[in-house]
């Protein structure tokens, strides 16, 4: 009886080490995304794209640079695919100089500057979508 106590302390609990295993994926996972650039960059792309679609509207442009200081975006050609407010968009360059650690600290001084080179933007302000008031949430 008195081995078997013994053992019983010394043991790790069982779900110590599945916790050890998954802590040590998330952080892998974090370094990764944080430190691989081109993973972040297509990131960015599929989701500004997604999002897009979304709003009736197909987006093409390629990402550069880094996405904690400073981004990118050439080549950009927005085109309507369905009603949507912009009729069209273009641009050649675009650069923004921001601080994102100074946005998620909530400082209003994270954007630094923005430069823009040949941007066509037409918007037909009779489509913009009035915004609808949310239903209350019904109790069932």
């Amino acid at each position: 009886m008195l081995v078997e106590d013994d053992q019983e302390e010394n043991s790790p609990p069982k779900g110590k080490w599945w916790r050890r295993i998954w802590v040590s994926i998330a952080i892998f996972l974090v370094l990764l995304a944080i430190f691989h650039r081109p993973i972040l960059l297509g990131a960015i792309h599929w989701f500004a794209v997604h999002r897009a679609a979304k709003e009736n509207l197909k987006l093409d442009f390629r990402a550069e640079g880094n996405v904690f200081t400073g981004l990118t975006i050439r080549n950009l050609h927005i085109v309507p695919t369905g009603p949507a407010a912009i009729e069209i968009a273009d641009a050649e360059y675009i650069h923004a100089d921001y601080s994102l650690f100074s946005l998620l600290r909530g400082h209003a001084d994270f954007l630094r500057s923005i430069e823009t080179r040949n941007v066509r933007l037409i918007i037909d302000p009779a489509k913009v979508r009035a915004k609808v008031a949310p239903r209350p949430r019904e109790k069932v």
